[in-house]
């Protein structure tokens, strides 16, 4: 299942973001992928910083203390939390359960198929 993350149309133009250097900005959507992709919610540890952004550590730290002194970035106990990302994006348990009915209801459509086209269920 692909997973998208939802990004405002006027993002670029909000205040704290233009707050921000380039890189901050990128960081910052490299650490909303990286959250999606990893089903974070929202929390980007400390240690993978170098490795989401591509800048080597004191671009990467320059970025992330840009982030948090522009409210973008908030501190975590494992490293930094996106700010208010789950008032946008889904949570883990909200994936898990999207992903949980999509089964039951491909298993579903399977056994329709079968009894449909008059096949042998397994």
């Amino acid at each position: 299942m692909a997973i998208y993350q939802k990004l405002e149309v006027a993002w670029a133009e909000n205040p704290k973001v233009q707050s921000v250097s380039v890189n901050a900005r990128w960081l910052w959507i490299a650490a909303l992928c990286y959250a999606g992709r990893n089903e974070t919610d929202g929390v980007i540890p400390r240690g993978a910083l170098v490795s989401i952004s591509g800048f080597a550590l004191a671009p990467a730290k320059r970025a992330a203390a840009e982030l948090l002194d522009a409210v973008l970035f908030e501190d975590h106990p494992l490293g930094f939390l996106i700010h208010d990302y789950l008032n946008h994006q889904r949570s883990r348990e909200q994936i898990d359960s999207i992903r949980q009915a999509k089964k039951e209801a491909g298993a579903l459509g399977g056994a329709a198929s079968v009894v449909a086209r008059g096949l042998k269920q397994t």
